[in-house]
């Protein structure tokens, strides 16, 4: 029984916003890492000083964090579309496709939270 609702995600659920919240972050660090050399080190610096500032306590932080993540890594040059139903990316932009891939799919996943009861 999920018991009482705070917000728009109810308690039981909690848990489930905290693991993706820290999937996303520790995805995004990995993405950092792999593609170090392709964004350069003054955008390394900056996306991993500003990871840190990241909320994954509550749905909004995450969610937040997830729309933060994905537009960082297309302003980087990926060309994707994320929604509730999955990605699809249409061009990597030198980056490493299997640490995007990874990242996009748990931006997905956050994108999901929305819809939790």
């Amino acid at each position: 029984m999920l018991g009482v609702v705070q917000g728009c995600v109810a308690v039981g659920s909690a848990e489930r916003v905290r693991e993706a919240g820290g999937r996303l972050v520790a995805a995004f660090e990995e993405w950092l890492e792999v593609n170090k050399a392709v964004i350069g080190e003054k955008w390394y610096v900056k996306l991993k000083r500003s990871l840190r500032r990241v909320r994954t306590d509550d749905v909004v932080g995450v969610m937040g964090a997830a729309l933060w993540v994905f537009n960082a890594v297309c302003n980087l040059g990926v060309q994707a579309g994320v929604g509730v139903f999955g990605v699809s990316v249409h061009g990597y932009g030198g980056l490493d496709k299997q640490s995007t891939d990874k990242l996009l799919n748990a931006v997905a996943e956050c994108f999901r939270l929305q819809f939790d009861p």
